[in-house]
């Protein structure tokens, strides 16, 4: 069957970039208590402002390749650069142009709702 319907959730870009990095130091933590796991000596992310920066340089760096097809983004590459974590930013708008375009494409009903509206206006 053809999807009927969509809901696009939307998030603080901000909230999204620090709630990966939650995620994924959390998890190779997780991996390194591990005693079992080959992974154990993987890189560690303290969940602080340290980790966080050192997290944003090791994402942007493995995003260089991708990063180089982007021709929307050619012209601002170097201002891109300068911000943390510009690969999820990048991620983050292409994620939902797509959507967005994807939702305009098959004309569906789409019910858009904000994630912070969950803990200040879901009664609405």
């Amino acid at each position: 069957t053809m999807v009927e319907r969509a809901v696009h959730l939307i998030r603080n870009p901000f909230s999204n970039v620090v709630s990966r990095f939650h995620l994924k130091a959390k998890e190779l933590d997780s991996r390194r208590r591990d005693k079992n796991n080959d992974d154990s000596q993987k890189r560690r992310f303290d969940c602080n402002e340290d980790g966080f920066r050192k997290w944003c340089k090791h994402i942007d760096a493995s995003f260089v390749e991708e990063e180089s097809i982007l021709t929307a983004f050619s012209s601002r590459k170097d201002l891109l650069r300068r911000i943390p974590c510009h690969a999820d930013f990048v991620r983050y708008l292409l994620w939902h142009h797509y959507a967005e375009r994807t939702q305009a494409n098959l004309m569906l009903p789409t019910l858009v709702l904000h994630y912070e509206d969950y803990f200040t206006g879901f009664n609405k």
